[in-house]
Order: C-alpha cells, then sequence, then structure tokens
C-alpha cells in the first residue's frame, strides 16, 4: 500500500516520539494512549506502509502523560515522560522499551510532585534525554519554580542516571526573575551534554554545556530569538572528525544555531530565507548533512531543505506533504532518526493531518545495489 500510514491508537494532545527501526526492520511510534491519557502507548508496524498496531503499553500512575522525550540506543528507546498529577504538579518519569522484546522496563522519577509553573501561572512539561556511551542517561527538564521577589519562576535541571539509581538534581538555568522552559538535550563528543533552553522571558535561546565528569560551563545567551514559548529541536553528528550542533528555533523569521561542540563553543545564527515562514520544524541529520522538515504557515504542508555546510545556508524547500497541519508542536513527531527502509534512506515522521495522525517518509534518497552493475563471468 501507498504512504501515508494512518495512526488510530495514539493521541494527538502531545507530540509523538519517533518513528525508529528496530534491527529487525519493524517501526515504532510512540506517543500518549488515545483512549487512557494516562499511558504511553507504542505502535509497532512490520509494514509501514500497510498498518500500525498495538506493541505494549507503560503506564506509571503518575497522571496525565504530558510530554515525551525518547533517545534509541541498538534496540533500546530511552524515555523521559512528565505526567501531570494534579493541577499544579508533576513527575518526571526515566523509563525504557526493547524493540527486540516489545516490552517497558520501568526505572524512576527525577521528580516527584513538582510545581514547575512560570510566573504567569503557566504549567510547564518540557523534558528531554540523551544517553552517554557508558550508558547513563541525563535527563533535562522544568523542575520546581523558584521564588524571586515576590513571585516564582519556571526553571530547568538535569538528573543523571547511573544505572541504578539517579545522581543529584542539579539546576541548569540560571534563576532570577526569569521563566526558563522548553528544555532540550543534545549528546556531544567525549560524553560532552548540551543543554539548549528558552529564556521564556525575554524570548531568547540559552546554551550550556556539561562535561563528561557533570561540571557545568559558563551559559551563552547569545542564541536565537523564537517565538515565545517555542520549542527548541535539535541534532548533534560527527561530520569529519568534528562534532556538529544544529537547532531549530521556530519564529516569524526562522532561525538555525549551528555550532562546533565544545564547553564554550561560538554559536552562529542562520536566518535561511528558504525555511520562508516555518512555524515549527524537526531538524535530522543522514551521517553528512542536516535536514529541516517543517510547517509552511501560507499553506500549512510539510516541506524538507537541506544543509551542506552544518546549518550555516540551506536549500531551496521540497514538498514533503500536502496537508492540513496547523500551528500546533504537538503536530509534528519529535526525536526521530534518519534510517534506510528497503532500498531508500528516509526521513519518517508523524504527522496531525486535520485531527488525523499519519505515518509518512521522506526520501532522501535511493540506493544503488552493486549488484545491478555485476558483470557476467564468463
Amino acid at each position: 500500500m501507498a504512504l501515508p500510514t494512518t495512526i488510530t491508537l495514539i493521541s494527538t494532545t502531545i507530540a509523538s516520539c519517533g518513528p525508529y527501526i528496530s534491527s529487525a526492520g519493524n517501526v515504532y511510534v510512540f506517543g500518549q494512549d488515545a483512549s487512557d491519557v494516562n499511558i504511553i502507548r507504542a505502535c509497532k508496524a512490520t509494514d509501514p506502509t500497510t498498518s500500525f498496531s498495538s506493541s505494549a503499553s507503560f503506564g506509571p500512575g503518575l497522571g496525565t502523560a504530558s510530554s515525551l522525550s525518547a533517545d534509541q540506543v541498538a534496540d533500546v528507546i530511552h524515555f523521559a515522560a512528565t505526567f501531570a498529577n494534579s493541577g499544579t504538579t508533576q513527575a518526571t518519569r526515566y523509563f525504557t522499551f526493547n524493540m527486540a522484546t516489545d516490552t517497558y522496563t520501568d526505572k524512576a522519577s527525577a521528580t516527584t510532585n513538582v510545581n514547575s509553573q512560570t510566573s504567569a501561572g503557566t504549567q510547564q512539561f518540557g523534558c528531554s534525554i540523551k544517553v552517554r556511551s557508558n550508558g547513563n542517561a541525563v535527563l533535562h527538564y522544568n523542575g520546581t519554580r523558584v521564588a524571586n521577589m515576590g513571585n516564582s519562576y519556571a526553571q530547568t535541571y538535569y538528573r543523571e542516571w547511573t544505572g541504578a539509581a539517579f545522581g543529584t538534581e542539579v539546576q541548569v538555568s540560571a534563576g532570577g526573575q526569569v521563566d526558563f522552559t522548553t528544555p532540550e538535550t543534545l549528546l556531544g563528543a567525549s560524553d560532552r551534554v548540551q543543554f539548549l533552553f528558552l529564556n521564556a522571558t525575554a524570548a531568547t535561546g540559552v546554551q550550556r554545556a556539561l562535561t563528561s565528569a557533570n561540571a557545568l560551563q559558563t551559559a551563552n545567551t547569545a542564541l536565537s530569538t523564537p517565538f515565545s514559548g517555542a520549542f527548541i529541536n535539535g541534532i548533534s553528528y560527527d561530520n569529519a572528525g568534528t562534532q556538529k550542533i544544529v537547532s531549530f528555533w521556530p519564529s516569524a523569521t526562522p532561525q538555525v544555531d549551528y555550532f562546533d561542540d565544545g564547553n564554550t563553543p561560538t554559536v552562529n545564527i542562520a536566518t535561511p530565507a528558504n525555511l520562508g515562514s516555518a512555524t515549527f520544524g524537526r531538524p535530522f541529520n543522514d551521517g553528512t548533512d542536516a535536514y529541516i522538515l517543517f510547517r509552511f504557515t501560507t499553506d500549512s504542508d510539510l516541506y524538507v531543505s537541506k544543509s551542506s555546510d552544518n546549518g550555516a545556508t540551506w536549500g531551496t524547500k521540497a514538498s514533503a506533504f500536502v496537508a492540513t497541519v496547523n500551528n500546533a508542536e504537538a503536530n509534528l513527531s519529535i526525536d526521530g532518526n534518519i534510517f534506510t527502509r528497503g532500498s531508500s534512506v528516509v526521513i519518517p515522521y508523524v504527522v496531525n493531518d486535520n485531527g488525523t495522525l499519519k505515518y509518512n517518509e521522506y526520501v532522501v534518497r535511493t540506493i544503488v545495489s552493486d549488484t545491478l552493475f555485476a558483470q557476467a563471468v564468463m
């Protein structure tokens, strides 16, 4: 059958994670269950052009699943998820899913019963996760808000899972009379972690590195100026021995931050006209080039633009999906990876097309088999 494929088992309320492909060639998507808001549902397809079925569910009993982030390590997907357990408090949970056995494994909560509201009283459910080479998972999330001068402000924190328990919670954001939101986590070289997040009060991006020895470096506030409340999405990849970071920041004039990984990197900002009026997007990497899959405001369709110089310049946008994609971050899946399926290298994604979730792929390139050029043996 032809793509796209409708997915009915996952809600459109929060952004789904993936898609991911297993070593057996199965494709998985994860999100809030369509029938039970307290559950994270795994959907599996042996052939994603045909259908997705329920694989397994995870419900730790902590409340409504409110955000989800994932990182794939071979056949294991590592998750950070926030669960709203009352009108003002939440928990951030760490768990995994094994695609070889279709089973979840619960770990522990990084936070429980915390109030992460902004100074204006808006609850923050941001979380992000990356796994280091030693298997330790670093979670970056909105945690307990901090009081200052008669009000309280949203802050971001990190905790590292060391195999059996979480280490000490450490505040990443600077505090003060500022709300910090939408945490993103990227894995740099030598197990360095790059934290990206938003100064929501000033609507400016912030970068702060964490060394492999867990020493927080000086924060860099000279990043893009996205929409207030915008979600940051980034990628990290090795290009000829240099770890590259590329992140997309939605704005009236979309911006891309790009830099070489380091403790105190110099951040460059691109404002590519080729992205036009993109309101949200997801960056990808195929090992060499960077791509952004994004929603174009003018027609509410999805497009792809490619950068061959690590984010500095971007090519003419190409149509990816003609649809009706409304302007909401939840309408496009996050934390997915480019993968090879059959003879095609694809950008896989799940999109909310006017109320219906659909799995689709954008073909980056087609792999030509060497057997097509085999010479006859005489």
